[in-house]
């Protein structure tokens, strides 16, 4: 199942399997391009997510949301790793 409201940002991966996308429903997802399906879902900011970007090794990504918060995840754990104001 994907998003239940518009995206607002994507970031693929450096080896192009893997695309994040952001949502107003306040939530990221992690997509696997090979088998178009969902593979992660991330919750933890309170308001649109603006942007996400996946680090070099596309183990780490960043969210950043209009709460004014940026978020630090792991793709293999939903939950948020660290939390910075922006």
């Amino acid at each position: 199942m994907g998003h239940t409201e518009k995206i607002t940002c994507l970031s693929f991966s450096s080896d192009e399997y893997y695309i994040l996308s952001g949502s107003v429903d306040r939530s990221v997802r992690l997509w696997c391009v090979r088998t178009k399906s969902c593979l992660c879902h991330y919750r933890g900011h309170s308001k649109t997510i603006w942007d996400v970007n996946f680090s070099q090794s596309g183990y780490y990504f960043l969210s950043g949301s209009a709460d004014g918060l940026m978020m630090l995840w792991k793709t293999d754990e939903p939950q948020v790793q660290r939390i910075y104001n922006h």
